[in-house]
Order: C-alpha cells, then sequence, then structure tokens
C-alpha cells in the first residue's frame, strides 16, 4: 500500500470544492481531508496511464470519470461523504494507493478560493 499526506492551504473565505486527478496504475483505495474528518471509499485499478477525474467543483453535480472507461461514480464505496471540500486555511489531505504501482502513479488536486462576498475576495487581493 502506497499512502502519502500532504498539506493545501485554502487561502478563500469560503469552502472550497476541489477537483482531483489519479493516475494509473494502480488500485485506488482512500481519498481523506483530515482536517474535515470527510473520506472517500474506492476499489478501483486504474491502468497504467489511465487518468480518473473526480470533480467537486459543483456540489448539486459531482462527476467521476477516466479517460478509458467514462463515468466511474459507481466505484466510489457506501460510507463515503460525497460533501469532500477543503475548510478555510490549511488541510490534511491523504491518498492511499495499492497494488501495482510506479512513478508514472499520481494524484494531484486543484481549487478555486471562493468567498462568501465581494468584500472577502478584495480584502484576500490588498498587498500590505
Amino acid at each position: 500500500l502506497t499512502s502519502g499526506v500532504t498539506t493545501v492551504t485554502n487561502g478563500g473565505t469560503a469552502k472550497a470544492y476541489p477537483r482531483v486527478k489519479f493516475t494509473g496504475p494502480g488500485t485506488l483505495v482512500q481519498l481523506k481531508n483530515w482536517t474535515t474528518g470527510k473520506s472517500l471509499w474506492y476499489n478501483l485499478t486504474l491502468l497504467a496511464g489511465e487518468e480518473a477525474v473526480i470533480d467537486f467543483s459543483d456540489p448539486l453535480s459531482i462527476t467521476f470519470t477516466s479517460n478509458v472507461r467514462g463515468n466511474l461514480l459507481g466505484s466510489i464505496l457506501p460510507g463515503s461523504s460525497l460533501d469532500f471540500f477543503l475548510s478555510l486555511g490549511q488541510n490534511s489531505i491523504s491518498l492511499f494507493i495499492g497494488g501495482t504501482t510506479t512513478a508514472a502513479t499520481s494524484a494531484s488536486l486543484s481549487w478555486k478560493e471562493t468567498h462568501h462576498s465581494i468584500d472577502g475576495a478584495i480584502q484576500n487581493r490588498i498587498l500590505p
């Protein structure tokens, strides 16, 4: 089992809903935000070079697609938290991938900072 933990910072003033891209090979087991306690569980073996993207940017329309197999939403196991987000400030994110992994096995997380109001967005951009 290969695992990694990283800290990312949401500099916005509201929750941020990320997009996560996994690249195989390897068996995707768990994605967890330790800060919020939200986890997603999988039993999904990614092929070498396969890219699977789970997109939480629209919480009412989550997608999980593969460049090889199309829709993967059915591979998310019961008990998973589909309300996966980054809280304000630092978030500790972990990923567990098992099976056959190589140097090509990777994951990346991206998001747009969000704000409760235009004042928060402007204030966040003012330099000292």
